[in-house]
């Protein structure tokens, strides 16, 4: 995968807290609920817990549900959601003070680079290769600057009201009884943005491709000779009256099967990642881009044979400053 992709995946994730944020705004008339908080509630830091025990995770579209229907008051959103900056922070697994030097340490490689160019002095295609995912990394650092990162301790909500009283709250019953695939409330927070939708789809491919390839690839071989089995026997003793019609709903079942899972490569079939047939265009280009990554890191590891000697000459940049005499 490009670094492209995890670039991508970052700027959903912002994007959907920053309409949070702005949403907020609209319902408070204040800037309480800032960028920190919406990144900490999308990643699963507040959970709700119901009058009958029910546990599930709130996101931002949640948090904005809960508080259109009034099923949580702005007192219990002041005590439990505005959290103080700070304790997120304590919660944060990564300090900022590290990620500057990160970020401080891959800018210097790009200075570098840029400064052996102008001295004339040789560059490897890998240096290049790391120049263009260190631009990536470096916006993925802007976009995911104020999420926290790997917090393990949650803040838990508890409301007086049990999931049957809380779903009932939806006016829309076609959209409170259908079938939630993460929690409860699955209805109010489902919206896919695309820059993520992205990431999740092109990832569902890899993990397909591996867990087939891997775990499934002797399974699926012996699958397979059961079905040429199968066929021969069909074709042995074939039936005159349904022949036709069995290989047309077949080929049918087939082809419509294989356009749902190509709709849809998620494990469990979420509605809420189908992708348009305007997306599945881009698929191709999705496989050639990746085919087209793993062939430039290729080719980075075997140009090193080739390199010559001064390759690892670095520049001297003691001698670049001024000398007073």
């Amino acid at each position: 995968m490009g670094p492209e992709n995890l670039l991508g995946f970052a700027l959903g994730e912002w994007q959907s807290a920053r309409v949070s944020v702005i949403q907020l705004k609209q319902i408070r008339k204040d800037n309480k609920w800032r960028l920190k908080h919406a990144f900490f509630a999308d990643m699963g830091g507040f959970v709700l817990r119901t009058g009958d025990g029910v546990r599930f995770f709130l996101d931002t579209k949640h948090i904005h549900w809960l508080l259109d229907h009034q099923a949580i008051s702005m007192a219990q959103f002041e005590e439990h959601f505005l959290l103080d900056p700070k304790a997120i922070d304590d919660r944060n697994k990564s300090d900022v003070f590290v990620r500057v030097i990160a970020v401080g340490q891959a800018l210097w490689f790009c200075v570098n680079i840029i400064a052996r160019d102008i001295r004339r002095m040789p560059i490897t295609t890998l240096e290049i290769t790391t120049i263009g995912i260190i631009i990536d990394s470096v916006l993925v650092y802007y976009f995911w600057k104020d999420k926290p990162a790997d917090v393990q301790r949650m803040e838990v909500v508890n409301i007086q009201m049990t999931i049957s009283e809380l779903l009932l709250l939806e006016e829309n019953e076609a959209v409170r009884t259908q079938a939630y695939f993460r929690t409860p409330l699955n209805f109010a927070s489902r919206k896919v943005w695309s820059m993520s939708l992205i990431y999740i789809y092109g990832m569902n491919m890899l993990k397909g491709i591996l867990v087939v390839g891997l775990f499934y690839g002797d399974r699926g071989i012996r699958k397979m000779q059961a079905d040429v089995q199968k066929r021969r026997e069909m074709l042995a003793n074939p039936d005159p009256l349904e022949g036709n019609a069995c290989l047309k709903d077949r080929v049918v079942h087939m082809f419509w099967t294989l356009a749902m899972k190509l709709m849809n490569n998620s494990l469990e079939n979420d509605p809420n990642l189908d992708v348009s047939l305007v997306f599945l265009l881009g698929v191709p280009c999705f496989a050639a881009y990746t085919v087209i990554r793993a062939y430039i890191l290729v080719e980075d590891v075997i140009a090193f044979p080739a390199l010559p000697p001064d390759v690892y000459r670095t520049v001297d940049w003691w001698g670049l400053l001024p000398h007073i005499t």
